[in-house]
């Protein structure tokens, strides 16, 4: 088991007296020590996330990104911007199939200001052994709008926690002066 997605240990009086090498309650696990059981919390984490013109799934479950980019140009503000897809994949520990997680992506300014906030439940499956499990998402978002210039950002939280961002900007391009002869 790859001990790295463990991010709080929380030790514990109990004494290690059952033969267990692990037992799982939703998000809480324990692992029995010579000096006790010792209570860590696993943590699924988002290691892609990126914005593409599409994105798709193929047959053989390999993730196709097409068009990846961080600027939206728009000679005119507010600005609606016709389709983009924002790509995450999930990486969830064994210990953590069949548990279910809390998603939610946010969409905000550079004041912080929250403009878009997309939530659900996702559920993971059962992996193969020796393999994290990974779960692609395509999300398509059509028609966003944008106030103004300036820097936006996808925050990709679980279970509350803030697990990766996108950052982008909108931009108005400059317009070159003709020349007069």
């Amino acid at each position: 088991m790859n001990l790295s997605k463990f991010r709080h240990w929380l030790p514990s009086s109990e004494s290690a007296t059952c033969g267990h090498s692990l037992r799982i309650q939703d998000d809480i696990s324990s692992c029995p020590t010579p000096r006790g059981r010792i209570y860590f919390i696993i943590v699924m984490e988002v290691p892609l996330a990126v914005l593409a013109d599409a994105a798709n799934v193929s047959q053989e479950g390999k993730l196709n990104i097409f068009g990846i980019f961080n600027r939206i140009g728009s000679v005119d503000f507010p600005a609606l911007h016709p389709q983009m897809q924002l790509i995450l994949a999930f990486e969830a520990d064994h210990a953590e199939a069949e548990q279910t997680k809390t998603v939610e992506v946010q969409l905000r300014d550079s004041d912080g200001t929250k403009l878009l906030a997309i939530s659900g439940k996702l559920k993971v499956p059962k992996g193969e052994a020796g393999y994290p499990i990974r779960i692609n998402q395509i999300f398509p978002l059509n028609g966003l709008r944008f106030e103004k210039p300036g820097g936006y950002v996808f925050k990709i939280l679980v279970n509350g926690e803030t697990k990766n961002s996108v950052s982008f900007s909108a931009v108005q391009p400059v317009q070159k002066k003709e020349k007069k002869r």
